[in-house]
């Protein structure tokens, strides 16, 4: 795994290749959100640029035939370098680098909240007051992610230790529409 992936230290445990996995599954959401036809740097926060496409781009290395798992491991590690090296000036990846996952241990269920996102800006403090957002993803023997439920009260205690707020979980849903929408004269 270290040299398929060239990390930036051998992994020495479980728990990071745990965190590998983590590592790899990251940017793929990100790429789709910013899935647009021309080159960008808004989900880079301006600090580089994605592709047009990156999807696409990201999908390239892994169009094609590998004659074993290091060949396969490494068009994943050029797949997601469409994301983590968007420079193309990055040498080594994950452990020792600034995208170094925050996340350990990604096969136990953990609390979906603004505390461990890696967001820049002003993202989860909007997360806490106005746009709560209850995903979970996974479900048991999930081959692409593992479990990971939504937890109000994990979220709550996150929000208020972070930022002295308490989430609106219903604001959305009143402030922006219900299922029972009809026209409103202005």
């Amino acid at each position: 795994l270290s040299s398929a992936f060239r990390t930036c230290k051998p992994l020495t445990n479980s728990g990071e290749a745990l965190a590998l996995m983590s590592w790899v599954q990251d940017p793929w959401a990100t790429l789709a959100m910013g899935n647009f036809p021309y080159p960008s740097s808004y989900l880079l926060h301006g600090q580089g640029m994605l592709p047009a496409w990156p999807v696409r781009e990201a999908c390239r290395p892994l169009d094609g035939t590998f004659t074993g798992d290091a060949d396969l491991m490494a068009a994943v590690r050029d797949a997601v370098g469409v994301f983590y090296n968007y420079s193309h000036d990055v040498t080594c990846f994950f452990n020792g680098n600034f995208q170094a996952p925050q996340r350990a241990n990604m096969m136990t269920p953990r609390p979906r909240s603004p505390a461990n996102s890696e967001c820049v800006g002003d993202w989860g403090y909007q997360w806490c007051t106005e746009m709560v957002m209850p995903f979970s993803s996974g479900i048991d023997n999930d081959m692409f992610y593992p479990p990971n439920r939504f937890d109000l009260d994990a979220s709550t205690a996150s929000c208020l230790a972070q930022y002295q707020v308490r989430p609106r979980a219903s604001w959305a849903a009143i402030g922006l529409g219900n299922n029972n929408l009809r026209d409103h004269p202005c």
